[in-house]
């Protein structure tokens, strides 16, 4: 299991851009955890100009400890998100490493069948609970507290579980695990995705914005 970075345990949000403004929502919830020192999160839209934008999402893959997979028929269609994201996410998974929980935006038939790695997306707990998608909750405020009490609660047993309490900071982790190779994972990822994606690699937030959102 790769070395743990200091500091509270990072969420990795991963969606569709379709589906941003239920991304939006959600990060103002992970905001009020991560001002108490429970996690850090990160997301694409948080990439600075000038990024290589492939590497900082295969490194924050790396480094989080727990993933979030915001369910919706763009995000099991998105190429990137399955070919890389869901990818990263499986190989963690299987090691041990991570904790990974759908969160179910829009409505989508199949998703449980899924695979993930030996398993499928159906095998793990969702949130909310009784896998009720948030578009279909006539108050969405009560989803999205259902689903950050979860997450905390998710944070906390993981915590428990290695051992050592969050530092009561909202600083991201800045450590990268000795699992992560950039040589590696540039030559799986763009072996898989090269084909599908047009266009000059640009590190801007602009640029992996267009990206993301031509392919979900």
């Amino acid at each position: 299991m790769p070395s743990q970075p200091q500091g509270p345990p990072e969420v990795f949000i991963s969606y569709s851009h379709e589906d941003d403004e239920f991304k939006t929502e959600l990060v103002k919830r992970l905001d009020i955890l991560q001002d108490q020192g429970i996690i850090a999160h990160w997301h694409d839209g948080l990439l600075n100009a000038g990024e290589r934008w492939n590497d900082e999402i295969v490194k924050r893959l790396n480094s989080s400890r727990v993933i979030l997979f915001l369910i919706s028929v763009d995000f099991l269609r998105s190429v990137y998100v399955n070919e890389v994201e869901i990818e990263h996410a499986s190989r963690r998974y299987q090691a041990g490493e991570i904790i990974v929980i759908p969160v179910l935006v829009r409505q989508v038939h199949g998703w449980t069948e899924k695979p993930f790695g030996e398993i499928t997306l159906g095998d793990l707990q969702a949130l909310p609970g009784k896998t009720k998608f948030i578009k279909n909750w006539k108050n969405r405020d009560d989803a999205f507290a259902e689903i950050a009490a979860g997450i905390q609660s998710a944070v906390e047993k993981l915590v428990l579980n290695i051992g050592t309490p969050p530092a009561r900071s909202s600083s991201p982790p800045s450590g990268v695990p000795s699992t992560f190779c950039p040589e590696r994972d540039e030559e799986q990822i763009w072996s898989a995705v090269a084909e599908r994606r047009r266009g000059p690699r640009r590190g801007s937030r602009a640029g992996v914005l267009e990206r993301r959102h031509r392919f979900g």
